[in-house]
């Protein structure tokens, strides 16, 4: 996910799925009371899974490629 995506991508397709959520009206329209809060919690898993994707040693990304 994280080398196949650039992070500001990914952030800006999510701000984009809550912009369309949050202005959706029609009739599969749900509660929107917790979305932002969601969002929030998304967004910090995205720059988690960066930063853990970033911090792997070298020779764990090598060993990832050869057994691709």
């Amino acid at each position: 996910f994280c080398r196949v995506f650039d992070r500001g991508y990914i952030e800006t397709e999510l701000l984009d799925m809550l912009d369309a959520v949050i202005t959706y009206n029609g009739i599969n329209e749900n509660d929107k009371g917790n979305l932002v809060f969601f969002y929030q919690h998304l967004l910090f898993l995205v720059k988690l899974s960066y930063k853990i994707n970033r911090a792997k040693p070298s020779h764990l990304k090598q060993t990832q490629h050869v057994q691709q």
